[in-house]
């Protein structure tokens, strides 16, 4: 069963390439943890890779490129993990929807690590991997929730006002932000646009998560019911007020640029190809997040943003 999810892929009619399964894989004997305190960023490259239109051959480029260099790319190749094959055999049994819904409303407390977890999941489901969806589901369940309870009471607030509130601020300020916004009717959609326009003034590192955790949440979020939506949401948004942190600096002292009008931003298959060229995980999972986002919205916001990272003219 093909599970529905906000927003669907772009592209469902053009075949992945074939050898996108093999590399995938093959990647299930690397760790998901990476060298030097950082994350395998492997898998979810080849992934947006080949949804933006990489060919078999570019993504075994790809592979051998982060595989097979001087100190292995900071990969680290562990092998299969021991609990893996029965992880990937009960995926097989009961469908990759019906485990998704089974497993994913213990792990939506443990939002953290830039969205990592979650943006694992959500391009494992999209293209329908058994093995990469039961990787990503065993790797968030490692992951620790984090520290104190998060009880987030009713409010009328704004995401805007919200990142205005608690980026550069001290941590302890994002629990009280959160409770402003608890109670929007479809506060990730909110937060997905909050986060793209600050990304659009900022244009780095961190804002760069915010973009593709957030549309990995919005992805998941119907895999759960209202309650554990609910959880998710305020979860995801404390995690979003944590990340904002590592701005330095309030919100409003970026100045966001005009966005292009339609007619000078290029075709999505032109920023594709550049997105592809660059051999960078974080620009190809941007430009695919962005490409979902605006097939959804409606918003050249996202296709400005891709262009910007992908270098597309």
């Amino acid at each position: 069963m093909t599970p529905t999810r906000h927003p669907v892929p772009v592209d469902t009619d053009t075949p992945l390439p074939p050898e996108l399964d093999r590399l995938l894989d093959a990647e299930l004997a690397f760790d998901t943890d990476a060298r030097r305190g950082f994350i395998s960023h492997l898998a979810m490259g080849l992934i947006a890779a080949a949804r933006l239109g990489a060919d078999g051959r570019t993504l075994a480029a790809w592979f051998e490129a982060e595989t097979d260099g001087d100190d292995d790319f900071l990969q680290i190749r562990t092998g299969t993990p021991r609990w893996l094959p029965e992880g990937i055999a009960r995926v097989r049994r009961r469908g990759i929807d019906a485990e998704v819904r089974a497993v994913l409303p213990d792990l939506v407390d443990r939002v953290g690590g830039f969205f990592h977890w979650m943006i694992r999941l959500e391009l494992a489901v999209d293209v329908g991997h058994p093995g990469q969806v039961a990787n990503a589901l065993g790797d968030w369940h490692r992951r620790p929730r984090p520290r104190g309870s998060l009880v987030v009471p009713a409010g009328s607030g704004s995401v805007a006002g919200l990142i205005e509130q608690i980026s550069g601020e001290g941590s302890t300020t994002v629990s009280a932000a959160v409770a402003g916004v608890a109670d929007h009717p479809d506060l990730l959609a909110e937060t997905a646009a909050a986060v793209a326009e600050l990304h659009w003034a900022v244009d780095d590192f961190t804002t760069l998560h915010l973009v593709t955790g957030t549309r990995a949440a919005r992805a998941l979020e119907p895999f759960l019911d209202s309650t554990d939506r609910r959880r998710l949401t305020h979860a995801h948004l404390h995690a979003v007020g944590s990340v904002l942190h590592h701005l330095g600096a309030p919100a409003s002292t970026f100045a966001a640029g005009p966005i292009p009008a339609w007619s000078a931003l290029p075709e999505w298959a032109r920023i594709g190809a550049a997105a592809i060229e660059t051999g960078d995980d974080h620009v190809v999972k941007l430009v695919y997040a962005t490409r979902l986002e605006e097939a959804v919205t409606g918003r050249a916001i996202y296709r400005a943003i891709a262009a910007r990272a992908a270098r597309a003219t």
